[in-house]
């Protein structure tokens, strides 16, 4: 499926008129119209590429309920159990090969793209928090790291004390990121496990596309993430909204620290160090979909505020 760029819901629509209508320097006005050109490609790409993974699992739903079904492993089977597994993935061998392999391609996909948008955000934010010379390179290899990685820009943010509050709050309040997104993509797609072999791929899962890869033995982690959602909903109702996902899990509880106990937060943070099943991709889409709205509203304003001195 190929997503006209024309068509998509621009979160950042607003910020470009903005920036056409009040920037007078016509050297910074087409670095901004590249830079932004780069960013709403990469959007549309990951638009297309979230169609994808749900349309296919619709497409092969009974396939994929097949592997939900298969998922256990082959100690907690019975024999009887493992000789139907096992006559199943006989008969579905190449079906099997061509739905595992295309699917975790698409997943690949989406982690490894979603961290280059927030990465193209980035840079666009350069051009309503900076007015320095780098803007104008025609090479983004000669920007400040902080105006070219998401990450290097949310430490950046933080020392910068002068910088809007409503900014500051919104970039370094972004527990998604490093745990739904970062982790994800740099310790599993791009240095770890992913290229080791292993693992279930399973899904689809209720009304909505559910596929995760598992890749280590991590039932104690997860029962112990478990346990600390019980012992906290009733003080933070919004985990009963939670999925009993690694990553999710971790995302709520390193969003919100202050009523764990120090043992606690030790072992939240050890577990970032872990593998696990990755979340899901319709969640981290609708999260950065909500960062990116807000993230251009944020600008809006400082670049409103700028201009008014």
């Amino acid at each position: 499926m190929e997503i006209d760029i024309n068509k998509i819901d621009d979160p950042l629509e607003n910020l470009r008129v903005l920036y056409g209508e009040t920037e007078i320097d016509t050297e910074l006005k087409e670095r901004f119209r590249l830079t932004y050109g780069k960013y709403l490609r990469k959007l549309c790409h990951l638009f297309e590429i979230r169609y994808r993974i749900m349309n296919y699992g619709i497409e092969n739903k009974e396939y994929l309920d097949h592997i939900v079904k298969f998922s256990s492993s082959k100690e907690k089977r019975t024999p009887e159990q493992n000789k139907e597994v096992e006559e199943w993935y006989d008969n579905h061998f190449e079906e099997h090969n061509k739905t595992t392999f295309y699917l975790d391609l698409e997943i690949e996909n989406f982690f490894i793209h979603s961290r280059i948008l927030m990465d193209d955000l980035t840079k666009l934010s350069a051009f309503f928090l900076s007015n320095k010379p780098f803007l104008k390179s025609a090479s983004y290899l000669h920007w400040p790291k902080y105006f070219s990685s998401f990450n290097g820009h949310k430490k950046w943010v933080k020392g910068e004390a002068s910088l809007p509050k409503k900014y500051r709050d919104l970039v370094m309040n972004v527990g998604w990121f490093d745990t739904m997104l970062k982790e994800v993509r740099d310790n599993y797609y791009i240095h770890g496990l992913a290229r080791q072999g292993g693992g279930t791929l399973i899904g689809p899962d209720a009304e909505v596309t559910k596929v995760y890869r598992i890749t280590t033995d991590t039932a104690s982690v997860v029962k112990k993430l478990i346990e600390l959602k019980q012992k906290y909903v009733n003080r933070e109702p919004k985990l009963k909204s939670v999925y009993d996902n690694i990553y999710e899990l971790l995302e709520f509880f390193i969003s919100h620290p202050n009523f764990l106990a120090e043992e606690e937060k030790e072992f939240i943070k050890n577990t970032m160090k872990k593998g696990g099943k990755i979340p899901r991709t319709d969640k981290l889409f609708d999260k950065m979909m909500v960062f990116i709205h807000q993230f251009g509203e944020c600008l809006q304003k400082v670049y409103i505020e700028s201009h008014k001195r």
